[in-house]
């Protein structure tokens, strides 16, 4: 194999590898966002009262 293509090769490959792991990294800050809005809805419903939810219901 000539060098210059086995360069190309592992430079692709680098690339590829790259563009994964930063998809990858993009998935899990998704969803560890999610999990925490998820978090943060379930204390404030979990911290009001009903009297609260009868005034927000009024307006």
């Amino acid at each position: 194999m000539h060098p210059q293509t086995v360069y190309e090769i592992s430079r692709e490959v680098r690339r590829e590898l790259l563009l994964e792991a930063t998809e990858r990294r993009s998935i899990v800050s998704r969803v560890r966002r999610a999990a925490a809005a998820r978090r943060s809805a379930h204390v404030a419903t979990r911290t009001c009262s009903a009297e609260d939810f009868d005034l927000v219901a009024e307006r």
